[in-house]
């Protein structure tokens, strides 16, 4: 592995650490006013995807027309902008707005992030060892979000602003951090305008059945992960009787011990020209998603969980490989990414959009659980049709 990407490694694991870290944060602050309705929760996640939804299109462009690396920078600055509106939450009568408002445009500094630093790996790496770079990097991601989930519910439970402080410490190193991966060449340099340059890598990337299926494959789990995420915030309290948000947050940790663990095996048996093995890992994911529906003891939980963090990694890992050297081999990684990211949270929106409208009808969480799992089960023989009924080459045209 060489220095640029150990780099960043380190710098993807600093910022998603704080990006996670902030969410519970901010679910503490929530708790302390009694002013703010149930369903603030999933509209405060819903801010910052809507960041991604908007600013997707012009993400992939402007990332693919200057160095990556300086691309890592500007989101970071960004979201540093973002976490200082945090602060301000304490005012009252801004509290509600400053939150959602400063959680946006982190979300909008994570837009930036991401096509950068995933179409940093293939200008990095050569394509034999994109599915096991991809897989460090989900699964230290993993372990950033695991520790930030927890660390940041265990300090804002204690000190809300000595949270945020740290946390804005912990974007100052990663943005330091960047300055450690080498600037590489602008290859795929975009010669229209942003929108229609999206426009035109989305149509070019849909002319291609694996990219059809990796992106409707990674919109579903990145779906059904945020959903999961502000569900089991609701759903332990009845179901497992746990009240503290840090206890809560140690549910996530055996979610991700199991993507760790997929991520880390899935290059041993899925590779960029057999991607229609994953759809098993979909299946048993949706397989799981309902037992869990069903179980009120803490460690059944415990090893569900762990068995659907597995099919997650398995699923995520050679998609996004797969998204990444199409895209490098076309129309720009950037710009792949970019679509591959509006693609995902068009999907999580309206999945959001319609979570919160079943959670303020006052459905119990165990049936909006167990309704998940059945349709995860559903779309994934739907997105089966997307790909012919063999093995293919990577780039090989349509049949």
């Amino acid at each position: 592995m060489n220095k640029s990407v150990k780099y960043l490694l380190v710098t993807q694991f600093a910022t998603a650490f704080a990006d996670r870290a902030i969410f519970f944060i901010l679910f503490v602050i929530i708790g302390k006013f009694d002013n703010l309705p149930g369903w603030y929760t999933p509209l405060l996640q819903l801010s910052f995807i809507l960041a991604y939804v908007l600013f997707a299109p012009w993400a992939g462009t402007y990332s693919d027309s200057r160095p990556k690396r300086n691309v890592l920078l500007h989101g970071n600055i960004i979201k540093l902008t973002g976490l200082a509106l945090l602060f301000l939450y304490a005012i009252p009568g801004m509290t509600q707005w400053v939150i959602l408002l400063g959680y946006f445009l982190i979300g909008f500094g994570a837009v930036m992030f991401s096509p950068a630093k995933y179409g940093l790996i293939p200008e990095l790496v050569e394509e034999e060892k994109l599915v096991k770079v991809n897989a460090w990097l989900e699964g230290s991601t993993i372990v950033a979000v695991l520790a930030g989930q927890y660390i940041g519910a265990s300090l804002g439970e204690f000190n809300v602003n000595m949270a945020l402080i740290i946390a804005a410490v912990i974007y100052g190193v990663s943005t330091l951090l960047v300055y450690g991966i080498k600037v590489t060449p602008v290859e795929h340099k975009p010669k229209k305008s942003f929108l229609k340059n999206f426009i035109f890598d989305y149509k070019e990337l849909m002319k291609h059945h694996v990219v059809r299926f990796a992106l409707l494959g990674v919109s579903l789990f990145w779906s059904v992960a945020t959903i999961l995420q502000v569900l089991l915030l609701d759903w332990a309290r009845t179901a497992v009787n746990l009240e503290n948000v840090s206890d809560i947050s140690v549910l996530g940790i055996f979610i991700g011990v199991g993507i760790i663990i997929g991520a880390a095996i899935v290059p041993n048996f899925i590779n960029l020209h057999n991607l229609r093995r994953t759809r098993f890992a979909a299946y048993c994911l949706g397989g799981f998603v309902i037992l869990l529906s069903q179980l009120n003891s803490l460690y059944p939980v415990y090893i569900v969980l762990i068995l659907a963090g597995i099919s997650g990694g398995i699923l995520v890992v050679p998609i996004n490989a797969a998204l990444e050297e199409v895209g490098h081999k076309t129309i720009g990684s950037g710009g792949a990414v970019a679509v591959q990211r509006f693609s995902e949270n068009i999907s999580m929106l309206l999945s959001l959009l319609v979570y919160t409208a079943v959670f303020a009808m006052d459905v119990a969480p165990n049936t909006i659980m167990f309704s998940m799992g059945v349709i995860i089960i559903i779309l994934t023989a739907l997105i089966g049709l997307s790909l012919p009924h063999r093995d293919t080459e990577l780039l090989e045209d349509e049949a």
